[in-house]
C-alpha cells in the first residue's frame, strides 16, 4: 500500500497544480471580464478594451496551451452570468446557456489560435531582437486571431435573435476592436507579471520578471486612463441626452399644441351652429372659406359637419339633403341605427368621397364618435384609413358633439338624447405631424403609434426615412401621452445627422494619451 501511494504522490501533485492553474486563470479571465463590464459606456454600453481577452493569449503564451480549460470556464461562467443563462425564478435557461457556451468555445478558440500564430511568427519562448519582431508579436496575437470570437460570438447571438441583422457588422467591429485592445494593452504585463514563466526574452537575454511594486505603478495610470475615458464618455453622453430630450419634449407640445388649436377651429363650428337657427351647405361653405385651412390649419383635409339622424327621420333627411347636393347618397347604408352621417364636408372637391358616408359602419370611427358623445368632450379615434385619401395611409378623425340648447347634459343618457351631430376634421397623419419642429428629421424622427406600444399594426405616423444604419440610434425617448380620449405611444430616435453634430474626441484623446503615457 505504501509503494502504491509513492508511485501515486507524484503524479497527484503535477495534476493538482495544473488545476490550481486552471483555477486561477478561469478565475482571472472572470474578474477581468467584469472589469471590462465595467469599462462600458453608453450609449450602446458597447465596452471598447476587453481586458479578458489579454489575460487569455498571455496565460497560453507563459504557461503552455493546456490551460485553456480556464479560459473556457470563465468566458462560459461570465456569459452565462450576463446573459441570465440562471435565475431564481425561473431556473436554468438552456438556450441561453448555449449561446453563453458558444461565445466561451470562440474566445478559447481564439486565444488558441493567437498561441499558433506567435508560435509560427516569433517563436515560443519569444525572442525579440528589434522593433520588427516586436510588431510582428502583436499582429500575430491580436488582429489576426481576433477574428476567431466575434465571428463566433456574433453569428451565435444572431441564431439566437439577441442581435439583429443590421447589427451584426457593428457588433463584430466592437467586439473585434475590443479584443485586439485588450491583447494589446494587457498581453505585455501578463508575460512579465510575477511568477509567469520566462517565456520573454530580448535579443537573447531572458526579460525577468516585475515586482509586484512595478506592476502597480504600471497599472495606476491604467486605470486612471480607463476611469477618465469612462468618465467623459459619460459627461458627453448625458450632456447630449439633455440636448436631445429637450428637442422631444418641444416636439411634443408642437404636437399638442396643433391639436389643441385645431380643436378651436372645431369649437368655432360648434358656435357657429349653436348661434343659427339651420346652417346651410352654401353657408358651411362660406365659414370653411373664411377658415382659410391651408394657411391657418396644415395637415388638415377639411372640416365637416356629421349628423346624428335617427331612423325615423332618415327620409326627411335625405329629401333635405339632396334639395342642397342633388348626388347625395348614404354610403354604406348599414340597416338598423346608428346613422352618424357627413352632410356637410369642405373643401368638397378633394372630399367628396366622404360626403354622405355613415361613419357607424367602421368600428374605429364608431367608437370614437360615441365616446365624444358620451362624454361630451373632443375625441379623436383610433388609427383609420379616410375614404378620401388615394394614398390609403393612416390618418384620424377629431370629433367635437353638439347637443340641443337648453336641455340637461348632466348624465350619460342625457347626452345621447340631446346629441344633434359633431363638428369634425379628418386628418391624414403624414400631413398633420410633419414639420412640427425645425430638428424634426433633421435631428430626430418621431413615431407615433396607437396604444400603449409599439406594434407596427398600429403605427399612426413616421417622420423621415427608416433607420438604415447597422447601429441603433444612439438617444431614444418613448412616451405614453392620452390625446383626445386616446391613448398614443410617441417614440423620438436620433437621427446620424445629430449624432454627427455633438460627437466628442475628447474621450478618445482621454485614452490614448493615456495609454502612451503608461
Amino acid at each position: 500500500m505504501s509503494r502504491l501511494v509513492m508511485i501515486l504522490h507524484p503524479m497527484q501533485r503535477p495534476l493538482s497544480h495544473a488545476l490550481a492553474k486552471i483555477v486561477a486563470v478561469a478565475a482571472l479571465y472572470y474578474l477581468t471580464g467584469q472589469l471590462g463590464l465595467l469599462l462600458a459606456v453608453p450609449p450602446g454600453y458597447a465596452t471598447i478594451i476587453w481586458p479578458a481577452s489579454g489575460i487569455a493569449v498571455g496565460a497560453l503564451l507563459a504557461y503552455g496551451r493546456s490551460l485553456w480549460p480556464g479560459i473556457f470556464v470563465g468566458s462560459l461562467v461570465l456569459n452565462a452570468a450576463i446573459g441570465g443563462g440562471y435565475s431564481a425564478e425561473t431556473g436554468w435557461a438552456l438556450d441561453k446557456l448555449a449561446v453563453a457556451a458558444a461565445i466561451a468555445g470562440g474566445s478559447t478558440a481564439q486565444a488558441l489560435v493567437a498561441r499558433w500564430l506567435v508560435g509560427r511568427v516569433v517563436g515560443i519562448p519569444i525572442n525579440l531582437r528589434g522593433m520588427r519582431d516586436i510588431i510582428a508579436l502583436f499582429l500575430a496575437a491580436a488582429p489576426f486571431s481576433c477574428i476567431v470570437a466575434p465571428s463566433v460570438g456574433v453569428t451565435s447571438l444572431y441564431v439566437a435573435g439577441v442581435v439583429p441583422p443590421a447589427g451584426v457588422a457593428h457588433n463584430w467591429l466592437t467586439w473585434w476592436s475590443g479584443d485586439v485592445l485588450g491583447i494589446v494593452i494587457f498581453l505585455p504585463i501578463v508575460l512579465i507579471a510575477p511568477g509567469a514563466k520566462r517565456q520573454l526574452s530580448w535579443r537573447g537575454t531572458p526579460l525577468g520578471a516585475l515586482p509586484i511594486a512595478a506592476i502597480l505603478t504600471l497599472l495606476l495610470p491604467l486605470g486612471l486612463t480607463f476611469y477618465g475615458w469612462k468618465a467623459s464618455n459619460q459627461f458627453i453622453y448625458d450632456r447630449n441626452s439633455a440636448i436631445f430630450a429637450s428637442m422631444a419634449i418641444e416636439n411634443e407640445q408642437a404636437l399638442m399644441h396643433r391639436l389643441a388649436s385645431y380643436d378651436q377651429a372645431l369649437l368655432g363650428g360648434v358656435g357657429f351652429f349653436e348661434g343659427s337657427n339651420s346652417v346651410s351647405a352654401e353657408e358651411w361653405r362660406s365659414y370653411v372659406d373664411v377658415l382659410d385651412l391651408k394657411r391657418s390649419m396644415p395637415g388638415v383635409n377639411g372640416i365637416g359637419y356629421i349628423e346624428n339622424v335617427p331612423a325615423e327621420k332618415i327620409s326627411d333627411f335625405l329629401l333635405r339633403a339632396q334639395m342642397a347636393q342633388p348626388q347625395f347618397t348614404i354610403h354604406p347604408d348599414v340597416p338598423g341605427e346608428p346613422r352618424f352621417i357627413i352632410t356637410y364636408i369642405e373643401p368638397l372637391a378633394p372630399n367628396r368621397p366622404a360626403l354622405g358616408l355613415n361613419i357607424a359602419f367602421e368600428s374605429n370611427r364608431l367608437e370614437g364618435a360615441t365616446l365624444s358623445r358620451d362624454t361630451g368632450k373632443p375625441a379623436i379615434t383610433k388609427r383609420i384609413v379616410l375614404v378620401q385619401d388615394q394614398t390609403k395611409s393612416n390618418g384620424f378623425i377629431l370629433l367635437h358633439p353638439m347637443y340641443r340648447k337648453n336641455v340637461p347634459l348632466g348624465s350619460v343618457d342625457e347626452r345621447r338624447a340631446a346629441l344633434t351631430g359633431w363638428i369634425y376634421a379628418p386628418f391624414v397623419a403624414q400631413k398633420f405631424m410633419s414639420g412640427l419642429t425645425t430638428s424634426e428629421d433633421r435631428s430626430l424622427t418621431l413615431q407615433v403609434y396607437d396604444g400603449d406600444g409599439e406594434n407596427a399594426d398600429a403605427l399612426i405616423y413616421q417622420s423621415g426615412e427608416p433607420n438604415q444604419s447597422a447601429s441603433a440610434p444612439a438617444f431614444s425617448i418613448r412616451k405614453q401621452v392620452d390625446v383626445m380620449q386616446q391613448r398614443w405611444t410617441l417614440s423620438w430616435h436620433s437621427t446620424p445627422a445629430f449624432e454627427q453634430s455633438v460627437a466628442s474626441r475628447e474621450p478618445l484623446l482621454v485614452l490614448a494619451s493615456g495609454i502612451v503615457f503608461t
